[in-house]
């Protein structure tokens, strides 16, 4: 089997590493800002060991993107669970992701990575992805890590008041 082409995505947060690793780890740090705009997530459980797993439903709350998942054929609520295969607190996280939510395509594993290194006064992040089966599907991932690291933002500064 070939290597899968990986995707990198960098930002700088004015928080200490700390700050953001718990937003990663805890239930509650992840529920505030994982997903794309228009979803809510919930934690099930959550066990950050190499080897352990988190679960979580993502449920759409904005109508355009429940319109958006009735049309492609997809459910409103979904459930998904990652794999920790790597866990260097403040340092690193990598995990295994199941997609087993695309119509009509075989259900099969991408594996993302986090990286935390402080830098100057807050944290670079660098998230490195698994492409997903295709580019069109790879695309929507991407914006949606774009998207949802934007939301990290907004949950960092959201703590700060």
């Amino acid at each position: 089997m070939t290597e899968r082409r990986t995707i990198v995505l960098r930002r700088t947060y004015p928080a200490p590493a700390p700050e953001i690793w718990e937003m990663w780890t805890t239930a509650g740090g992840i529920e505030a800002w994982w997903g794309p705009d228009g979803f809510a997530v919930e934690v099930l459980d959550i066990d950050v060991t190499p080897g352990g797993r988190m679960s979580y439903s993502m449920r759409a709350i904005a109508p355009e993107q429940v319109a958006y998942l009735e049309k492609a054929g997809m459910p409103v609520v979904s459930k998904h669970e990652v794999t920790y295969t790597e866990v260097a607190p403040y340092h690193r996280l990598a995990y295994q992701h199941l997609v087993d939510f695309v119509p009509g395509v075989e259900t099969y594993q991408v594996g993302t990575m986090v990286e935390l290194h402080s830098e100057g006064g807050g944290t670079l992040l660098t998230l490195t992805l698994d492409a997903m089966h295709d580019a069109h599907w790879t695309g929507l991932a991407v914006a949606g890590w774009e998207n949802e690291l934007d939301r990290l933002t907004r949950a960092l500064e959201r703590k700060k008041e």
